[in-house]
Formats: structure tokens, sequence, C-alpha cells
């Protein structure tokens, strides 16, 4: 995970969670996402798209690193709850051991292993990470009790709503968090999505380290954000037509 991360796992404690790139030679993007330290020698990436597991698969044969990768899509989901109600809502059904913390307890990029109801429940991780920008948490459940464990946030509180990718993606967009397929891509790079904070230039090395250097004194172009004016929702073809402007869409540079 250190070689194929741009930021630097090693000093990750266990519990503890960082944001990262995965980059190729050239420095564009394979995906962003979130490295789980859960043990000295055992971490889990949650990434957006499934080519990141099979990616890490052939980097640890051509390296010859004694690794094992395994992807868990088919065994986990991620439940993600989402606003200020979510820890009060987890509160009412999430124990922990006294050996992790507690849902009041945990800090902005940790995560709990806990059970449901009580300490014969059923094993969930929880992490604090806010997928949506909002102060919120993301729970990996078993696949067989998934159902089980959605009625169960659902039911707890009467104002609260069931959501999918279009919610999330425009809440994203407000907190100018980047997506893989539109700020990210093969063809797109940390430092022209402005990610360049999550790059640890220190460390020995790294996939697409050397092109990244060079990128990072030069990169040619870089993404900007814009502040809609009026009441609208930009997507992924929103463009300026050649006799338009950006105030003609109401938009305007940010910072």
């Amino acid at each position: 995970t250190e070689y194929a991360l741009t930021s630097n796992v090693k000093i990750l404690s266990i519990g503890q969670v960082s944001y990262s790139s995965m980059c190729y030679e050239n420095g564009g993007m394979i995906d962003d996402g979130t490295i789980f330290r859960l043990g000295k020698d055992n971490f889990r990436w949650i990434g957006g798209q499934e080519y990141g597991g099979t990616w890490l698969r052939e980097l640890a044969k051509k390296k010859n690193y004694k690794a094992w990768v395994k992807s868990s899509t088919d065994q986990i989901h991620n439940i993600s709850l989402q606003g200020p109600n979510s820890r009060k809502i987890l509160e009412k059904f999430v124990w922990t051991p006294p050996t992790q913390p507690k849902i009041n307890e945990l800090q902005w990029f940790r995560f709990t292993i806990a059970r449901m109801d009580d300490h014969i429940g059923v094993p969930i991780i929880i992490s604090r990470t806010g997928y949506t920008g909002e102060d919120g948490f993301e729970l990996f459940v078993p696949n067989e009790v998934l159902n089980e464990i959605y009625l169960k946030i659902i039911g707890e509180i009467v104002n609260i709503e069931p959501c999918g990718l279009g919610s999330r993606d425009t809440l994203r967009l407000e907190k100018g968090f980047p997506l893989h397929g539109n700020e990210l891509s093969e063809k797109l790079n940390p430092i022209v999505a402005n990610l360049e904070r999550f790059i640890d230039f220190s460390k020995a090395d790294f996939i697409g380290k050397d092109s990244l250097e060079v990128l990072s004194k030069n990169s040619g172009f870089t993404l900007i954000g814009f502040k809609m004016i009026d009441m609208g929702i930009p997507v992924s073809y929103t463009h300026l037509r050649a006799h338009e402007t950006r105030e003609d869409l109401g938009c305007r540079r940010l910072g």
C-alpha cells in the first residue's frame, strides 16, 4: 500500500483512516479512496471502482510482494449514514467493546469495530469519514444482514430519507469533493485536481512520483470550482457553448 498510494501509509495508527490517490506511472489517476489500517500488516482500501483491487493484485505479483489482495465487494456492503443526527441514530443500536472507541468518541477519519445491538450481535466496522462532506459515518456490514441494518436505521427517526447516488453527487459537488470519472480520471492527475496536499513527496518512492513532481512545478492547467448564483444542479455534461460566458451561466470563479 505504501508504494501503491500517494499518501504516507506507514504513519497511520491502527484504527486510523487516510484519503489518498492511486496513480499510474504518468500521474494519471486509477482511483481515489480511503485506506483503513486494520492491523499491523492488514489494510482495507475503499475505492470507487473495481479495477483498483485488480491493479493492486497485478502490482503485488509484478513486484513479488508477499501480499494477499482480496476483493470484498461481494461480501461486504457500505451504508453511508450522513447528517447532524447520524451519531444519535447509531448510538441507539451500536455496541462497542471496551477496547474500541464508542460512537460518541469516534474522531474524524477514525473507525471502530463494533456489533449491532449487543456483544453477540452482527459485527460491523463504522468509520467517521463523512463521504458526502456532511458529518457522517460509513457502516461496513455483511451482505446477508444489509436489509436488517438498513431497516433499523430507517426506523430510528422520522426525518430520515433514503438517498441514492444522485444525492451523493450533489452533496459532494457542493463540498468540492472530486469524483472519479469527472474531476479524476486516467487523463487527469492529483495536481490538476487540487489534491497535491494528499501527496507525500518525502516518501522514498511510490508509483507516479517522478511524473507528479514534474507536474507539481508545471501542470499545464488546473481544475477550478464555480459557484452557482441561481438555482440549478450542474452535471457532468454542463459546459459553455461558444457564444456563452461564465456570467451567462450565473457562475463565478471561486477563490
